[in-house]
């Protein structure tokens, strides 16, 4: 055995190496060869425990990067019972329910792309017809459309909106419709932006829509609805 390790052993047990080494194999026998079994195991042991450490943590983060690259984080469900489409009634003259059907909905890696089939008029609206009563915010995170904003629930072609960019413009946006007190607002990554009025009236209930142009596709990556959070 070696003197340096005997000590080491010693000092463990609560010995001193100078005086009370011999007392260690003396007193308590048991316990020192104990101790020094257990320190030859650690001491064979923890080199070795030390050098797999990094190896495994490295593997762990590769199958984990891995993963991500090979299977992409789905984009939030497309609930099709939270929607409906409204097309035009020319007769009537107004925006009357035709049911999702009339527009083609298919799920991608990148989000849901809607586009409007229905041949009725020259667009049609995507709405989200949730009773919205007091202060709400609603954001929806897009590319593509027409318009974008609160129409009239009653059908009245009455409408309050913000037109989206078209053509080579086109890319994901977050916007957020929000109603406070009497105030409308809609802000596009985070910045308000200007709001386009057709005869909307602001007594009357109404429902948010996403209007798409006949033949054309916008694309949701994500949306929600909120109260606002009182101070």
């Amino acid at each position: 055995m070696e003197l340096s390790k005997a000590g080491e052993v010693a000092r463990f047990l609560n010995f001193s190496e100078k005086t009370d080494l011999l007392g260690a194999f003396a007193v308590k026998p048991a316990l020192f060869l104990t101790g020094l079994s257990i320190y030859r195991k650690l001491d064979r042991f923890l080199p070795l425990l030390f050098k797999m450490i990094p190896f495994k943590i490295i593997s762990f983060i590769t199958v984990v990067l891995f993963s991500m690259s090979a299977f992409p984080p789905q984009a939030s469900a497309f609930e099709r019972s939270e929607w409906n489409v409204r097309c035009w009634n020319s007769k009537e003259k107004l925006w009357e329910d035709c049911g999702l059907e009339k527009m083609t909905v298919v799920e991608s890696d990148t989000g849901t792309k809607i586009t409007n089939t229905s041949g009725i008029h020259k667009h049609a609206h995507l709405v989200f017809p949730a009773e919205l009563k007091g202060d709400f915010t609603f954001t929806i995170e897009l590319q593509g459309g027409y318009e974008l904003g609160f129409l009239n629930r009653g059908g009245k072609d009455e409408m309050l909106y913000v037109e989206l960019p078209e053509g080579e413009q086109k890319k994901f946006d977050v916007y957020t419709l929000s109603r406070e007190g009497t105030r409308f607002s809609i802000a596009r990554n985070g910045r308000v932006v200007s709001l386009v009025h057709h005869r909307f009236d602001y007594g009357e209930d109404f429902l948010i829509t996403l209007a798409i142009k006949d033949g054309e596709s916008a694309e949701l990556r994500s949306f929600s609805l909120s109260p606002v959070v009182q101070n």
